[in-house]
């Protein structure tokens, strides 16, 4: 019985593979364009999603600093370059080279090989692929790590303003970023002869932890663009479910 659970686990996260990657590489464009130029251009979720961002007090994403009128922090120029160069310009790279890796190594293509034949192992341009993934994805951890100690001191969202405390939240956060600092190494240590399926396995974990640390998007926005304004007990709840459901991701994934 734990045999066929596991081999429905497998199958599940083979088939999330293109998906997760395809999810990550748009948030990783998305965070491109809103700590450059901005989210309004875009037709209809673009002034939502700015608006989502405001940063004030009582919004959906509270800011460290910003003021109840909207007037930004006296830091905010240098966090935003930060947020640009880390989330931004680090992590379209990251992502594109999951993408990458992703096509040239999906699981259902490689499960059609025969059974008899060697395993697929990275190769070099795969290496260097699975080096520019992991690679981020340990340094977003390290600083979501960070993060986790010092809360808004360090980072901009106030947790504890969204109904996560000043401790639950922010030990959720900090026992998901240690498991994807842990993933994130293994990526980048593999070698050209590591197997390509177990850089694959741990690249989907990763990008499904990506994605959903936007889930809360899928409630705020449509209520945005809808002009409904949400209950403060439906805001907390969603975060709630956002950040407790990140350290079950890697969990699930070293259960099964």
């Amino acid at each position: 019985r734990t045999f066929k659970v596991r081999a429905m686990a497998s199958h599940v996260w083979d088939r999330a593979e293109r998906p997760m990657a395809l999810g990550a590489l748009c948030v990783a464009l998305l965070s491109l364009a809103h700590t450059s130029v901005g989210c309004g251009w875009i037709p209809a979720v673009g002034p939502a999603i700015q608006e989502m961002f405001k940063g004030t007090p009582d919004s959906y994403y509270p800011r460290r600093g910003t003021g109840a009128n909207g007037a930004p922090a006296a830091d905010e120029s240098t966090y935003r370059l930060l947020y640009l160069c880390m989330y931004g310009v680090g992590g379209t790279i990251a992502q594109v080279a999951g993408w990458v890796l992703s096509a040239k190594f999906n699981p259902l293509k490689t499960q059609k090989q025969k059974s008899d034949a060697p395993a697929v192992v990275l190769g070099e341009r795969g290496l260097l692929l699975a080096k520019l993934h992991g690679g981020f994805h340990f340094i977003i951890a390290l600083h979501h790590m960070v993060y986790s100690f010092y809360g808004s001191r360090y980072g901009k969202l106030q947790l504890h303003l969204v109904g996560l405390g000043n401790l639950v939240g922010y030990l959720a956060v900090a026992f998901a970023s240690m498991q994807c600092m842990y993933l994130g190494q293994l990526m980048y240590t593999s070698t050209p002869k590591t197997r390509a399926s177990r850089v694959l396995r741990r690249k989907t974990v990763l990008d499904a932890v990506t994605v959903a640390s936007t889930s809360m998007m899928f409630v705020f926005i449509p209520a945005i663009i809808k002009g409904v304004a949400l209950p403060t007990r439906v805001k907390n709840y969603t975060w709630i479910f956002a950040i407790l459901f990140l350290p079950c991701i890697p969990l699930i994934d070293r259960l099964f």
